[in-house]
């Protein structure tokens, strides 16, 4: 019996041999995060993409990205995509960018968001003590899943 040899790539055509390659999900995370940590292009995105009335009162020209890592009272490391600090009406708001690339909506973002929330308050917290007004953290979550988002958008659902 004869092995058949796969057909060799030309220049402009990759040797899949038909097989269709899932996305490199990290190449794709990797792309968004370029993207959106230019402030221009995350300004772009909210006011095109995102329909709440928040939106209006950002103040974009102030967008500051900021560290993403966060270690907990039990000295356990989370990390967000991209936190940014910047003025809602007047006052420090912070825009938490959690870029979510899988296949299905999570049941349970709303408690991630949530946990992001968190670490952010209890960050300033510690680095502030006499902190009387914890500013607004706004989660948003980029789901680029082909099914529509039908998980819950609150802790309460």
């Amino acid at each position: 019996m004869t092995r058949r040899r796969p057909p060799k790539a030309s220049w402009n055509q990759p040797a899949n041999h038909g097989i269709v390659e899932p996305m490199d999900t990290q190449l794709h995370d990797r792309g968004y995060r370029r993207l959106f940590e230019d402030p221009y292009f995350l300004g772009q995105l909210l006011t095109t993409f995102v329909k709440e009335p928040w939106v209006e009162g950002l103040d974009l020209a102030t967008l500051e990205r900021l560290d993403a890592t966060f270690i907990d009272p039990r000295l356990v490391r989370s990390e967000a995509d991209m936190i940014f600090r910047t003025h809602l009406r007047g006052r420090e708001a912070y825009l938490v960018i959690l870029l979510e690339f899988q296949s299905r909506p999570d049941r349970f973002m709303a408690v991630r968001a949530l946990q992001y929330q968190c670490s952010i308050w209890l960050s300033l917290l510690a680095r502030n003590p006499d902190l009387r007004v914890l500013p607004a953290v706004l989660p948003l979550v980029l789901y680029t899943g082909d099914s529509a988002w039908d998980a819950p958008l609150q802790l309460a659902e």
